[in-house]
């Protein structure tokens, strides 16, 4: 994607002058939902990795301790630290997209303006770096789909501060829609296949561990065999939770891009604020709630 993406409507919203407010209150409260929701979507992954984090460091426990060294402890990193990191950085670039959109709706000073303007050309920029890491391949957006965004900046003054703030929000959301959507479909396959991957890396490392528990049977106090019994509990729980994390991730980026799109046709039809928007809200809240329990749950295991 060119830069020249939101850079247009940078300088098109340092013309602007006034602190009006517009009637974008639900635009700024459906941005701030999406963005909360993806952050707990990225809590999903990061309890995911620090569960596979954990298991290595039980594997190494078992390793001979002379082989110990600075580097091999640095070789200790959880699932999403790994190949698989793009599609949490994809998750988080989501987020700072929907905080930006939330910046600009709910600006009423210039400064505010201003950060919310570079804001969304470092987000959308972002999203584009991770689809390209994600997909190996570019997000096909030109510049000339940006183009109205130029156009913001024609005659901006207070009396129409509000009517131009309107249009840059309009732009933004319409012409970013794409992006969401692609990463977001890119994220979800990712997630995919990273369940396959984590479920039989954690399935393998629990195999060795129940072959060498019965081979040390007779050798270990019934202690010993009760804290072994009680690891390989923990990680069978574990393997069971896997599905549920992955796909309540999957769900979430899902409700994401749909949600977006639903924004897309309600500014597009003029409506920044609205029964559907609420409803929408309320159901990326109910969503993010629902995810913000399983992962206190994950925390306790």
């Amino acid at each position: 994607m060119q830069r020249i993406c939101l850079s247009s409507v940078i300088a098109a919203l340092l013309l602007s002058t006034g602190c009006s407010s517009i009637s974008s209150e639900h635009v700024s409260e459906f941005s701030q939902a999406s963005a909360a929701l993806s952050a707990e979507a990225a809590d999903v992954l990061h309890q995911a990795s620090e569960q596979n984090r954990q298991r290595k460091i039980y594997q190494l426990a078992h390793e001979p301790a002379q082989g110990l060294t600075v580097e091999r402890l640095q070789q200790v990193e959880g699932f999403f630290a790994g190949d698989s990191q793009p599609a949490l950085l994809a998750l988080q670039a989501l987020e700072e997209y929907s905080l930006a959109l939330a910046l600009l709706a709910g600006a009423d000073e210039q400064d505010e303006i201003d950060k919310a303007a570079a804001a969304l050309h470092e987000s959308v920029t972002d999203m584009s770096e991770r689809y390209q890491q994600l997909k190996q391949s570019p997000l096909n957006l030109s510049a000339s789909e940006f183009r109205l965004l130029a156009l913001v900046a024609d005659g901006v003054g207070h009396a129409v501060f509000e009517t131009r703030k309107r249009e840059a929000i309009r732009e933004i959301i319409t012409k970013s829609d794409p992006a969401v959507r692609l990463l977001a479909d890119a994220i979800e396959n990712s997630l995919t296949a990273a369940e396959i991957l984590q479920n039989n890396d954690l399935r393998h490392a629990l195999q060795e561990q129940i072959a060498d528990y019965r081979q040390r049977l007779h050798d270990n106090a019934i202690t010993t065999r009760t804290r072994a019994l009680n690891k390989m509990w923990q990680q069978a729980d574990q393997l069971k939770q896997l599905p549920e994390q992955y796909r309540a991730a999957r769900e979430a980026t899902v409700l994401l891009r749909d949600s977006h799109q639903l924004l897309v046709a309600e500014v597009t039809a003029d409506r920044y604020s609205g029964e559907a928007l609420l409803a929408c809200i309320s159901e990326l809240n109910r969503y993010r709630k629902k995810l913000n329990s399983f992962n206190k749950k994950l925390k306790e295991l």
